[in-house]
């Protein structure tokens, strides 16, 4: 025999009784069919079967392994390349132990047969799993707090899926969050086999409501499921399981912001209590990380909300370092203001030369701004607000208000603009000025007789001009952009600035205007002789008409003439006669925009006949028979009686009226009989020709 062939050993008859009764698990079987040939006592207590059943039984009733598997075994011993197996094999109440089977080929009865011993070693399996699982968890809780310092939200629920996947089922995972405000659940991260989870839904009567309700860790199979539905706990099941292990996510002010959900669809490996507590630590771990990297998330925006706020502030803005004498960051409002960059100011003295070119004005204002740090510093107040002109880069000096506040080694200043605010004053001054010139001349105008005080602050206000005679012109506003003045006069905050610009516009050396109740009056000053006659007056208004159209093209204005004032105490008389002329004049010429008091006639006698009854009786007294008998006999012999007191002669008034002359004649004669004059009589024209043009002054209505 060669030294190397390897012989089974065999196995005596006397040794049989050794084996029955060994307290080990021993059979021998058939290699080639599987079958038992041989169990033993400890065999039978140990599998649950009688000897008898045993032996009747094939191995592969016994291991989990597929046949072909467990052959592929056998044929390792028989060519002694391995001995020794570790093997899951069921009991006859249905348990899967976990055993050692440690396998010899033998001679069993003149036939090759395989020899097993059976050491049962679940007990030390499940101790070696449970020692690993510890370690694995911690494992696993360790990489979760690392990875939780570290990964933005989305990559950290995908390494937590991947950490728990180490020890737990994690086909399907879902995580959600609650957004109470929507009454919404919300799932930022979720892998889902089935197609059926929503990323979003409504709140409702889920199993996730129900645990995060309940506030712990809960595991529920499907029958358990089935009881909490007809206890009325939950009324819906999105997706069908066969076991649901969910956790609540809890801030760290005991809120129950969301859940986290592992499920198994199939037979998978049931959770174990163990496998609750560690989900249970994990939900808490990543509770703990959502909340930082929200409060992180929330920190950033709010921070970069806050720098966009500042960047773009409407307000210049420099932050700088005391010590260092550095400026580190200005805002995109003070590059626009002041046209300098950070590159270009990077220190505080780069700072001053720029802004205040001049030696003797920067020394003085780099002196009063130390001595404002060091006030400020002192009292632990805000640098005093102080107004100063700058220097901007395209040259232009504007003044501003800086203040400023210290913040540790550092200091914050802001610029606001104070153009605007200087311009408004300087019009609310020349806003105060113009209402006192007005009072002041509106009391002069409205006097026949100014009191000395009145005529003393007069000739103070206008100067060496009250030596000069001068004229005197009322302007009216008839329209402005096609809307009659009274329009105008409910919007004063149009109109008023309006005529502001107007006076502004037409005052100079020699003019002086301002606003009146009835529209503008102008006062033009000068002893040239050529000033003083009624064609220049009405050169000067037109002058006056040009200027306004110029300043403002869409208004239209009417300007009445007075007679030329030689001294300021006929000023009230003279405006009275501009008043009559420009009103007076729009009635009888209104194709015409400028009026004498020269050409009105005796309405020049208007501003002294204040009884208006007493004008009206008047009209009646001398015209009414002519308007009665037009009324009844439905003619117009007034129109012919305008003509017939305009002309000179009858033949022109005829040919005005396009009428024969013995027409004319026939209306003059009737004309007499009904008003009961004599028309070529010169007191009778005078009579009737007043009361036409008082007439026409009544009818004349403004729009």
């Amino acid at each position: 025999m060669n030294k190397n062939q390897r012989t089974e050993p065999v196995i005596a008859e006397q040794s049989e009784d050794m084996i029955v009764n060994h307290p080990l698990v021993m059979l021998v079987v058939n290699p080639e069919n599987g079958r038992i040939l041989y169990a033993n006592s400890a065999a039978a207590h140990f599998y649950g079967w009688s000897v008898e059943q045993l032996q009747k039984m094939k191995m592969t009733q016994l291991n989990l392994l597929p046949d072909e598997a467990l052959q592929e075994k056998i044929e390792l011993v028989k060519k002694h390349q391995c001995s020794s197996f570790i093997f899951q094999h069921r009991l006859a109440d249905g348990q899967i132990r976990d055993v050692e089977v440690h396998i010899v080929p033998i001679q069993w009865k003149q036939r090759t047969a395989m020899y097993s011993i059976i050491i049962d070693i679940t007990d030390r399996k499940q101790a070696e799993e449970a020692q690993w699982r510890c370690a694995e968890a911690q494992n696993v809780l360790r990489e979760i707090a690392d990875i939780a310092a570290r990964l933005p939200l989305m990559e950290l629920y995908r390494a937590v899926h991947y950490q728990i996947g180490r020890l737990l089922p994690s086909t399907n995972i879902q995580i959600y969050l609650a957004d109470q405000a929507a009454g919404q659940l919300i799932s930022p991260y979720f892998v889902d086999e089935t197609g059926k989870v929503p990323k979003q839904r409504k709140i409702g009567k889920y199993l996730p409501e129900y645990v995060m309700r309940q506030r712990r860790t809960i595991h529920v199979t499907a029958e358990d499921f089935e009881r909490l539905k007809k206890s009325g706990e939950v009324d819906f099941c999105l997706v069908p399981f066969k076991e649901w292990l969910g956790a609540p996510l809890i801030d760290g002010t005991g809120n129950v912001f969301g859940i986290i959900i592992l499920l198994t669809l199939s037979e998978e490996r049931s959770f174990q209590i163990e496998d609750v507590n560690f989900f249970s630590i994990v939900a808490a771990q990543l509770a703990l990380a959502i909340g930082r990297k929200q409060s992180e998330e929330a920190l950033r925006a709010s921070e970069k909300r806050f720098h966009q706020f500042v960047q773009y502030l409407p307000v210049p803005l420099v932050y700088g370092n005391r010590n260092k004498k550095s400026i580190e960051y200005v805002n995109e409002q003070f590059v626009q203001t002041f046209g300098y960059t950070l590159d270009e100011v990077p220190t505080t003295s780069k700072w001053w030369k720029l802004a205040y070119p001049n030696e003797k004005s920067r020394s003085a204002r780099i002196d009063f701004w130390r001595n404002s740090i060091t006030l400020a510093k002192k009292y632990k107040t805000n640098i005093e607000p102080t107004e100063v002109e700058i220097t901007c880069k395209n040259g232009k000096i504007r003044p501003f208000m800086v203040t400023g506040t210290m913040v540790d080694d550092g200091f914050l200043v802001t610029f606001t603009d104070v153009t605007e605010r200087r311009r408004d004053e300087r019009l609310l001054m020349a806003s105060y000025e113009r209402k006192r010139k007005n009072d002041l001349l509106n009391d002069l105008i409205h006097h026949d007789a100014p009191s000395p005080p009145i005529l003393s602050a007069c000739e103070r206000m206008l100067g060496n001009r009250v030596k000069y005679h001068f004229n005197c012109y009322l302007v009216v506003m008839n329209a402005y952009k096609e809307k009659h003045r009274k329009y105008w006069l409910n919007r004063r905050e149009v109109y008023q600035p309006l005529l502001d610009s107007i006076v502004d516009a037409l005052e100079d050396d020699k003019t002086i205007a301002w606003e009146s109740a009835d529209g503008l009056v102008i006062l033009r000053f000068g002893d040239d002789p050529a000033h003083r006659g009624k064609a220049q007056q009405f050169k000067e208004a037109e002058e006056i008409t040009h200027a306004i159209l110029r300043h403002e093209p869409e208004i239209d204005v009417s300007i009445g003439i007075a007679e030329r004032v030689r001294s300021l105490s006929e000023i009230g008389s003279c405006y009275r006669q501009a008043f009559v002329s420009v009103h007076s004049g729009r009635k009888l010429w209104p194709q015409r925009k400028i009026f004498h008091y020269h050409d009105i006639g005796l309405l020049q006698l208007l501003p002294y006949v204040n009884d208006t009854k007493q004008l009206e009786y008047y009209i009646e007294r001398i015209l009414g028979p002519v308007l009665q008998y037009d009324k009844n006999k439905k003619v117009k012999l007034l129109p012919t009686l305008k003509f017939i007191m305009l002309s000179d002669n009858l033949k022109s008034a005829a040919g005005m009226l396009s009428i024969h002359y013995k027409t004319l004649l026939f209306r003059k004669r009737q004309l007499e009989q009904i008003l009961g004059v004599d028309l070529d009589d010169m007191d009778a024209r005078i009579t009737v020709g007043t009361a036409i043009k008082m007439l026409k002054l009544g009818e004349g209505k403004e729009e």
